[in-house]
This record gives structure tokens, C-alpha cells and sequence, in this order.
């Protein structure tokens, strides 16, 4: 009997709340990548030539030169670092230079290269920071997105700024936002821009997208012809198609965007082409490839809670945390509208619920796995192209 009475009591305890530190939301950059836990505290790993992590790391310095100098820099690692100054955070973004977050109060922060208020010196003689300081604090938003070049917002009021895609040889600076289209209320928005593409594309409240910038590879989506050479269309240009869009992010060439039902359209590079020289200009138009001037759907009967931008890719992430990608097919000879951005299972030991990605070199993507005790990165180039398995620090526990 008095087992029993025991067995009872120890089945009716409550049991002690799991507070273990678990990863919150992951941002990937050019060269880094920055997460949150689910207290709000930010840390990041991977190249800090800019002061991008957010705190001093270990230097490798060579040998001393004719000149009498010794050239140092920061050593890349895998080993997420505390972001100084102890803030707190919703949400971060990771950039090229730089790094940004917002905090509780929808206020923004930034820090490494070119922030304003900086007077501290990079190795590499930038002025950088290397804790958080205010940027935009005229407003508060609601999100960030970023694009290399370019950064954008949406404000808790709805409006959709930007920094200006075309900004000759200041580009790395970190300059004011500007509305992106003056009295329309955005759901989100989304940028790409590096040499030759430039675009920012927006989803306002009633669900349509708009782009602009250049539509070398029909990449406004309007279902107006890609125009051969690279004048970029300054006004915004609506996505055809008529679908109640919730969701958008742009690659090199093509873009993608997510509706209400889960469903995927596509539009731009549809193959990419034949050869591509790296020191000049690429084709014009789609003469070597297969391109989409209006949204095409694709992933057949999958549906995603949400998308991405990888380097080279686009991810769609589904209700069970299945990881799928998808890309233009290599050639324009195999460019078929069936299969064009076939969607392939990415990392399938594992399951995801949040996925991160980069648009450019560096880490790759990034997912945090369900339980969130793990942050996966994967498909990334040089010193990262190997998976990396980041736990959360012992040290923060």
C-alpha cells in the first residue's frame, strides 16, 4: 500500500521546468552568422575582419616585413562569441560588414564596419564597433532584411524603408533609410544587390509584390520582357499573377514568394546559362538561359511555413521542420517548367524550425534544430564548407 501511495505521489509531482538555454532565431552573413537564444542574448561566429561579431577575438599576426610591419587579423571560428554590451534582443540580422538586431522595443542597433558613432579602428583600417549602437532611432520596426548592399525595414507602422541600391563606390557604408513606396502598408519586404543585380522586392497588406531594380533575367516579375542591358527600373513594378503573397525573398537573377496556402511561385532565372565569364558582364536578357517573366508555381504538392534565400538556392521550410531547397536548372537545354526549381530534401537526418541562409560565399545555410538545443550550417565555401554542429555555449549556461 504504501508503495503504491508513493508511486502516486511521485507520478502527480510536477515536473521541474526545462530551462535550459535553447537557440531562438539564426542569421546568416557573407562571412558570418549571429543567433539568439531564447533570453535575447546575441552571439555570432565566423570571420570578425570588420568587428561583425560584436566582441575583440583571438588575432593571427605574420612575420614583420621590409617595411617594418606586421600584419595581423582576427582568426575565423566556429565558437559562437557574446555580442558586447549586454542588450537584449527580438530579432538579428546578419550582413557583409556589419551585423543588426532590434530590440524588444523594435529599436534598432548595429555594429561593425561603418556604423555611425564608431571611432574604433578594424585591423584592416575600417572604423567599426564593436558593441551595438543606434541606427535609425527615429524609428521603430517590426523587421529587418538585408541584401549585401542594401538593408530594409518595415516599421510597427507598416512602412517599408530602404536604404538606396545604387550607391556608387560608398556602398559598404551604412547610410539613412528611405521609404520604399511612400503610403503603402508592407507584410514584408526582401533585397538582393550585388554587382550586376540589384532588387528589392515588397509584399504591401493585400498581398501583391512589387519589384525593382533590374530586370536583366525578367526578374521584376511584371511579365514584361528582361531588358538586355543593365539600366535598373527605379519604380516599383508589380508582380503579375494576381496571388495573395505573404512572404518574399530575392536571389542573383530571381526571386520567390510564399502565399497564405503554403504554396511557392517562382520568377526570373529559370536555367542559368551555358557559361558564365566572371570578369565581364554576364549575357543580356535570357539569350543563354531560360527565364520566368511572371510567377511560376513549383514544389507540386509540398507546402512551407516559410522560405529563405541560400547562396545559390532558395529553401522553403516545412510544418514538420523538413528542409527543402531548389534552384534553376544548369542549362537552358534542360530548362523544362515542370522541373525548372525542383525542390530537393536538404540535410534529412534532421528537422528544422527555423532555416537561415546566405546569398553569397561564406558559411552557407543554417538551420536550428526542433528542439533548438542545435545550430546546423552546411553548403557554405573555404574554411566552411564542412558541417558545423554549434551547440549553445556551455559558458552561457
Amino acid at each position: 500500500m504504501l508503495a503504491t501511495l508513493l508511486a502516486a505521489a511521485l507520478w502527480t509531482a510536477p515536473l521541474a521546468a526545462d530551462t535550459t538555454p535553447r537557440w531562438a532565431q539564426v542569421s546568416v552573413g557573407s562571412d558570418h552568422a549571429c543567433a539568439l537564444d531564447d533570453a535575447g542574448r546575441a552571439w555570432c561566429w565566423g570571420s570578425n575582419h570588420n568587428g561583425q561579431l560584436g566582441a575583440a577575438t583571438p588575432q593571427k599576426c605574420g612575420i614583420v616585413g621590409e617595411s617594418g610591419h606586421r600584419s595581423c587579423y582576427p582568426v575565423p571560428t566556429d565558437t559562437p562569441v557574446a555580442v558586447g554590451g549586454g542588450m537584449r534582443f527580438a530579432s538579428i540580422l546578419a550582413g557583409r560588414y556589419r551585423t543588426c538586431a532590434l530590440d524588444r522595443e523594435g529599436r534598432a542597433f548595429c555594429w561593425g564596419a561603418y556604423v555611425r558613432g564608431t571611432e574604433t579602428t578594424c585591423l584592416n583600417g575600417e572604423r567599426c564597433s564593436l558593441t551595438p549602437l543606434p541606427y535609425e532611432p527615429e524609428h521603430r520596426f517590426r523587421s529587418l532584411a538585408g541584401g549585401s548592399r542594401v538593408i530594409c525595414g518595415i516599421t510597427v507602422e507598416a512602412e517599408a524603408l530602404c536604404t538606396n541600391l545604387l550607391r556608387g563606390d560608398r556602398w559598404w557604408e551604412l547610410e539613412a533609410m528611405r521609404p520604399l513606396r511612400p503610403g503603402a502598408r508592407a507584410r514584408d519586404v526582401g533585397a538582393f544587390a550585388d554587382w550586376p543585380t540589384q532588387n528589392v522586392c515588397m509584399v504591401d497588406e493585400s498581398g501583391s509584390a512589387w519589384c525593382r531594380g533590374s530586370n536583366r533575367t525578367a526578374q521584376l516579375g511584371s511579365g514584361a520582357p528582361p531588358t538586355a542591358t543593365g539600366e535598373e527600373v527605379d519604380s516599383l513594378a508589380r508582380v503579375a499573377g494576381g496571388v495573395d503573397f505573404r512572404r518574399v525573398v530575392i536571389q542573383d537573377g530571381w526571386a520567390c514568394a510564399l502565399d497564405g496556402e503554403g504554396r511557392v511561385f517562382c520568377w526570373g532565372v529559370r536555367a542559368w546559362p551555358t557559361y558564365y565569364q566572371a570578369d565581364g558582364r554576364p549575357p543580356g536578357g535570357c539569350e543563354r538561359r531560360a527565364c520566368a517573366p511572371a510567377p511560376v508555381a513549383i514544389g507540386g504538392a509540398l507546402r512551407f511555413r516559410d522560405i529563405a534565400a541560400h547562396r545559390e538556392r532558395i529553401c522553403g521550410l516545412t510544418a514538420a521542420g523538413e528542409a527543402y531547397c531548389w534552384a534553376p536548372t544548369r542549362g537552358a537545354a534542360q530548362a523544362r517548367a515542370a522541373d525548372d526549381y525542383a525542390p530537393v530534401r536538404e540535410q534529412p537526418e534532421f528537422r528544422f524550425r527555423a532555416l537561415a541562409g546566405n546569398t553569397e560565399l561564406g558559411i552557407g545555410n543554417c538551420g536550428i534544430t526542433l528542439s533548438g538545443a542545435e545550430i546546423v550550417c552546411w553548403g557554405g565555401v573555404n574554411e566552411h564548407a564542412r558541417r558545423v554542429r554549434i551547440a549553445y555555449p556551455r559558458s552561457a549556461r
